[in-house]
């Protein structure tokens, strides 16, 4: 009798390789992985905006949001993997995603310029000119990237749409060149030429650039937005001295 339950035991694993997969099989098991992904971004965006939204354009300042921070002042849940000091084995967590804080001159072009006067008091982000954002970012990881593109797949895009929804600025930068004409004071009827290099890939129809100033961020050495998302590290005579920290960033960017 044993013998012939073991056989059917056989014979059903051997027909269950012949089965199709299920059809909704990346809807209930790939993208929710995903999804966990996007989570981490979107609760670190978010708590960056509140904590910058909470001071008030006058008293925040350029620059990187401490992940501890956040976590000390409670924008970060504590039980957040990363956000209890004590438990070192998952401090990589707290290099993974960085949430910065731009204040830019809104009269360049492509954002490309921060306006002038920080530090000082009251912040120099309360300029009449300037335009603020928060951008949170960080490495798309190798599983969700296309095997024969290297881009990353539609189970990311959906795992973004799924979370955050669409009409919103995220999704992850590529290069690519646009210009645009922006009105930027509607009393003077003031223009400027915006010229991008990059741009967001989301689920939205709408072309979104990333302001050129962030692009060229070096700010923070290798965590920085340039370094993480855009180019290698070169000498004075154009060698590579370290390569870029992400192939695809997943980016956050919102006004603030």
């Amino acid at each position: 009798m044993y013998i012939w339950v073991l056989l059917a035991t056989f014979i059903a694993i051997l027909y269950s390789f012949n089965l199709p997969t299920r059809s909704d099989m990346r809807e209930i098991y790939v993208e929710p992985q995903a999804e966990a992904i996007v989570s981490k971004m979107l609760l670190q965006h978010r708590a960056a905006e509140n904590y910058a939204r909470d001071l008030g354009y006058t008293s925040y300042y350029p620059g990187e949001v401490d992940f501890d921070l956040l976590c000390r002042m409670n924008y970060l849940p504590y039980g957040l993997e990363g956000c209890n000091p004590a438990d070192t084995s998952k401090i990589e967590r707290r290099q993974e995603i960085h949430s910065r804080i731009y204040c830019l001159d809104e009269s360049s072009s492509g954002y490309s310029k921060s306006v002038t006067g920080c530090p000082g008091s009251p912040s120099c982000c309360s300029k009449d000119n300037s335009y603020n954002y928060v951008v949170t970012y960080g490495c798309v990881p190798q599983r969700w990237r296309n095997i024969k593109t290297g881009k990353p797949n539609n189970d990311l895009l959906n795992a973004i749409k799924n979370t955050v929804g669409v009409g919103v600025n995220i999704g992850y930068a590529d290069f690519e060149d646009k210009t645009f004409t922006r009105v930027y004071d509607e009393a003077d009827n003031k223009t400027v030429q915006d010229k991008y290099t990059m741009h967001l890939v989301g689920r939205e129809i709408e072309w979104i650039g990333i302001p050129e100033y962030v692009v060229n961020d070096t700010e923070g050495g290798s965590e920085s937005f340039n370094r993480m998302c855009v180019e290698p590290l070169r000498d004075d005579e154009g060698n590579v001295v370290e390569q870029q920290g992400c192939s695809y960033c997943m980016v956050y960017i919102t006004p603030i």
